[in-house]
């Protein structure tokens, strides 16, 4: 799921149109622009900046926090962080707390955050632009709706910048787990010179993907209108109401209605397309950790870097990085959130076998 359509999610419900959001934006750049050398968290300082979704996360991970057990969860996630990872860790768990507790919406921003709120404010101000056919240019990718284009994903590329081995990936396939309407695909599809398999369960989603595709001609990206789990099958899927573009596996009561797809695993797809995979990215709203099972062939013979969302649920948040160490690959593991703009969503764990198989 990209991050443009979090955006959506992380205002009020008065804020669900891309004018709203467009006004939203501009009073965050005024705010910015008027205290440059002194940003303390403007954003969280705006009425309704939490959704309720979001509010409802954050207590579900500070309930998660509230465990006996709690302690050893802990010291099995932050076991083998580098410093700088650990560190980031906790203030991301810090400021949930905190807030939580307090009720307090104000967090203190870091530079580096405060850079890149200001990079990705200067991104819209110059990228944006209707090309008055119904499509929408931001940089080199052409998206076929305005409310598609997701400036984090294209200005941070989604954490790839991050891989010590990007090099060698380069010219090895990857799994994109949660296409939606294929903005990491584009991302993707300029680093690679191998194919991109994107797989979107969701008929309205996958549709966009294929309009994505055809607009900017990519012919590395392979749309593939399957859910990734851990065993092949049907499933119904929950469709959100506030984001159509969005679905998932898991019971959730905030739905429009059900819509069944097709699953199959990532092993039986690769060995079947005899791929060499270099990424897996996955982002599929909490069914995660049933893609990576459904994955563990594939990740042991082939060592691909993972860059799998850990947002979606506190279970998710602790409990991923366990399961792949569980396998003693000699994994290596980062942390990275695309963007400033919210709390909690759109972690990501990154995961890297130093030096993976030839």
């Amino acid at each position: 799921m990209s991050i443009r359509k979090h955006f959506l999610r992380w205002f009020s419900p008065t804020f669900r149109r891309v004018d709203d959001i467009s006004k939203v934006v501009g009073q965050l750049k005024k705010m910015v622009y008027q205290n440059k050398h002194d940003i303390h968290s403007f954003f969280y300082e705006i009425d309704g900046a939490f959704s309720a979704d979001e509010v409802a996360h954050m207590r579900s991970i500070y309930e998660y926090t509230r465990r006996a057990d709690f302690s050893k969860i802990y010291r099995d996630f932050i076991s083998g962080l580098d410093e700088d990872t650990a560190r980031y860790f906790h203030c991301y768990l810090n400021r949930i707390i905190r807030c939580v507790e307090t009720g307090n919406k104000t967090i203190v921003l870091t530079e580096s955050e405060k850079k890149r709120i200001f990079d990705i404010c200067a991104y819209m101000d110059f990228y944006d632009i209707d090309l008055g056919d119904g499509t929408f240019a931001l940089g080199r990718y052409i998206f076929p709706k305005k409310n598609f284009i997701s400036y984090p994903t294209t200005l941070e590329s989604m954490g790839l910048h991050l891989l010590s081995n990007y090099e060698r990936l380069t010219h090895l396939d990857c799994i994109d787990a949660g296409a939606c309407y294929g903005d990491t695909a584009l991302v993707y599809s300029h680093w690679t010179t191998g194919s991109i398999h994107s797989f979107e369960p969701i008929k309205s989603s996958y549709e966009a993907l294929l309009k994505t595709i055809e607009l900017n001609k990519r012919t590395n990206i392979i749309p593939i209108n399957k859910g990734l789990s851990d065993a092949d099958g049907n499933a119904d899927f929950a469709v959100f109401d506030d984001c159509p573009y969005s679905a998932t596996l898991l019971h959730t009561s905030n739905k429009s209605h059900t819509e069944t797809a097709q699953l199959t695993t990532i092993d039986r797809y690769v060995k079947a397309n005899n791929l060499k995979i270099g990424l897996i990215k996955a982002d599929v709203e909490g069914a995660e950790r049933m893609l990576l099972e459904g994955a563990k062939e594939t990740i042991k013979e082939q060592n691909p870097a993972l860059l799998i969302s850990i947002y979606h649920s506190a279970e998710d948040l602790f409990l991923i990085k366990p399961l792949i160490e569980s396998w003693n690959l000699g994994y290596q593991f980062q942390l990275f959130k695309p963007t400033a703009f919210s709390l909690v969503t759109e972690m990501l764990l990154i995961a890297e076998v130093k030096s993976p198989p030839q």
